[in-house]
């Protein structure tokens, strides 16, 4: 047993031995050279933008990095219906970034990354272009997490209202605009979405929102245009059923018995 021990030991000291050889590689080679291939002609962007996510989402300490060398601009410039690098890898490098205290809150503000990414999501909604949906999903919820974080911030400093808040909320509230893409991703089942995240990635979007913006985001999701009833009426049984998906088991209440599940059924 000692002997299969010390393998399993030596075998994780050889991994992050290889992992921190990888880690130096892409810093010290890859990310000095990032300026120049963004540049180049295609499909070379394509290809740095595909390595530079995979190497972000492995060592989100890159990220740090990244800003060091003003690459993190230029990535949310790329996050737009009219740009040629507007790609699933440039979205998913942008959610890892939204997601990093490397980046402040201010910064994705100046970069007008709610403005961008309620487009790209709206569009890719739209069009059923599913591979951005998750990402562009994420980068709501990340936005919006980070807003959320201002205003606790603000809140512990006695909720005076700071720039740092007013500058977050106005950052966020592009993302108004998205209210019927979320409900109707919030209440979408299984069968009915690329990945299994999307559900929840819009609901907790949703759910942030209306912490953040009450007044405007109950007007935005309660608007005649926005599919509320329809969602409510997808997250039944009925509705799981007819989609070929588990729903819920029927409850019924008896006085003094309190829930059970086969209830229907005896009556």
């Amino acid at each position: 047993g000692g002997g299969r021990g010390g393998n399993g030991g030596d075998a994780h000291t050889v991994a992050a031995h290889t992992h921190r050889r990888l880690a130096a590689l892409l810093r010290d080679d890859l990310l000095p050279l990032c300026p120049t291939l963004l540049s180049d002609e295609d499909p070379i962007p394509l290809y740095a933008l595909k390595l530079l996510g995979g190497a972000l989402e492995a060592d989100r300490e890159m990220c740090a990095e990244v800003v060091e060398l003003g690459l993190a601009p230029r990535f949310f410039e790329f996050l737009s219906l009219e740009h040629t690098n507007n790609n699933v890898h440039n979205v998913r490098l942008c959610l890892v970034l939204a997601s990093s205290r490397a980046v402040p809150m201010h910064a994705l503000c100046q970069f007008g990354a709610g403005h961008k990414v309620a487009a790209v999501l709206s569009y890719a909604h739209e069009n059923a272009v599913e591979p951005f949906m998750e990402p562009a999903l994420g980068i709501c919820r990340a936005l919006l997490a980070r807003a959320s974080e201002e205003h606790r911030l603000d809140a512990a400093r006695g909720g005076r209202g700071g720039e740092a808040l007013t500058l977050a909320l106005d950052g966020v509230a592009p993302l108004l605009q998205l209210s019927p893409v979320l409900v109707e991703c919030a209440a979408a089942g299984e069968t009915e979405v690329a990945g299994s995240a999307i559900p929840q990635l819009a609901a907790e979007s949703l759910r942030l929102m209306v912490e953040l913006l009450p007044k405007e985001a109950a007007a935005a999701v309660f608007h005649p245009h926005v599919p509320l009833t329809a969602a409510v009426q997808a997250m039944g049984s009925a509705a799981a059923a007819a989609r070929g998906e588990g729903g819920f088991a029927d409850v019924v209440f008896r006085p003094g018995d309190g829930a059970s599940g086969g209830g229907g059924r005896d009556q």
